[in-house]
C-alpha cells in the first residue's frame, strides 16, 4: 500500500500594532511585534499589500498623518502571517487662536484682532463664556472700550478644534488732568478738567474729600478758583475701572495795592501847588 506524508508549515503569528489604529490629536510612534520568534516583519504605509521586497521593520514608525499602515511576518520554514493592516487618522489641532494687542490694562478703547492656523474659522465670546460653533463668527477686529473677557477657539476642516485662548482686557479710565498745574497765582483761576479715556465722567470736590463715581459734583464747565483750595477729581465710566484720584492744589495770593503816592509830598509851600497822585502798582489806580 503507497503512502504519502504531508508536512505544513505553520504561519507565524500576525502582527499587531501599538498603539492600536485609532484617531488621534498628535503624531504616534507606531510598534509592530509578534509573537513569533526569530521572524522578520515587512510593512507597507501606503495602502499596498507587504511582500518580501516591502520595508524590514526595525523601529518604532513615526505617523504624523492620515495613514494605512500594513505589515506581515516573514519566517523561514514557517509560512507567512496574515497581513495585520490599521487606519490611523491624525487631526492635529488648529493653532490655538492669538489675539493683537494681548489682554492687558488699556485707558483706551482697543481694537483687538485674532489669528490662527491660515483658512481657519474662528468663534469667540466677549461675555467670559466659553465659545461654541454657535458663538459669533469672527469676521474683523472687535472693538472693547469696557472691561471683558475675551474668548476663541478656531476650527478647520479634517484637523480637531484648537484650544481656546482667554483674555482679560481691562479698561481703566485715564486719571483727569488739570488744564492750569497746581501752584500759587495772584489771580482767580478757571480750571477745566479732561480725560483721555473716551466716553467718561468726571466728579470733582474742593473740600479735600475723596471723589467717587457717585460722590462729588458732576463736572460740566470749567471750575472757578477764587480763593485757596485743592480740587480732586476721578474719571469714570459704565462697565470700566474708576481712574485713580487726580489732585491740584491752588494758593491764590491777590497782590495788595500800594498806597497812592503824592507829588509834590505834603509840606508848607508859599505859592499854589498843583498835586500829581500816582499808584506804583500797575493793577491798581488811585481814586481822589
Amino acid at each position: 500500500v503507497a503512502s504519502e506524508v504531508y508536512t505544513f508549515a505553520a504561519a507565524a503569528a500576525t502582527p499587531t500594532f501599538s498603539p492600536a489604529a485609532a484617531t488621534f490629536t498628535s503624531t504616534q510612534n507606531v510598534t509592530i511585534s509578534t509573537t513569533t520568534s526569530g521572524a522578520t516583519i515587512r510593512y507597507t504605509t501606503d495602502g499596498s499589500t507587504p511582500s518580501l521586497t516591502s520595508a524590514i521593520y526595525s523601529a518604532a514608525i513615526p505617523i504624523s498623518a492620515n495613514t494605512t499602515l500594513k505589515a506581515m511576518a516573514v519566517k523561514s520554514g514557517n509560512a507567512n502571517s496574515a497581513v495585520a493592516s490599521g487606519n490611523y487618522v491624525i487631526m492635529l489641532p488648529v493653532s490655538a487662536p492669538t489675539f493683537y494687542p494681548v489682554a492687558s490694562q488699556y485707558s483706551t478703547t482697543q481694537s483687538v484682532q485674532i489669528s490662527s492656523t491660515i483658512g481657519a474659522t474662528i468663534y469667540y465670546t466677549t461675555d467670559g463664556t466659553t465659545p461654541t460653533l454657535s458663538s459669533t463668527l469672527y469676521t474683523g477686529s472687535i472693538s472693547i472700550d469696557v472691561n471683558k473677557t475675551l474668548k476663541a477657539f478656531a476650527v478647520y476642516s479634517g484637523m480637531s478644534n484648537s484650544p481656546v485662548t482667554s483674555g482679560d482686557y481691562v479698561i481703566k479710565c485715564a486719571s483727569p488732568t488739570f488744564s492750569t498745574a497746581g501752584g500759587t497765582y495772584s489771580t482767580f483761576q478757571s480750571i477745566s478738567l479732561s480725560s483721555t479715556t473716551p466716553g467718561v465722567s468726571i466728579r470733582y470736590t474742593t473740600d479735600g474729600s475723596a471723589p467717587s463715581a457717585i460722590n462729588g459734583t458732576l463736572y460740566s464747565t470749567a471750575i472757578a478758583v477764587n480763593s485757596t483750595q485743592t480740587i480732586k477729581a476721578i474719571s469714570y465710566k459704565t462697565g470700566a475701572t474708576n481712574s485713580d484720584i487726580s489732585s491740584s492744589s491752588y494758593t491764590i495770593s491777590l497782590l495788595k495795592v500800594s498806597s497812592p503816592v503824592l507829588s509834590p509830598s505834603q509840606g508848607t509851600y508859599n505859592t499854589y501847588q498843583s498835586i500829581a497822585i500816582t499808584c506804583p502798582t500797575e493793577i491798581g489806580r488811585a481814586h481822589v
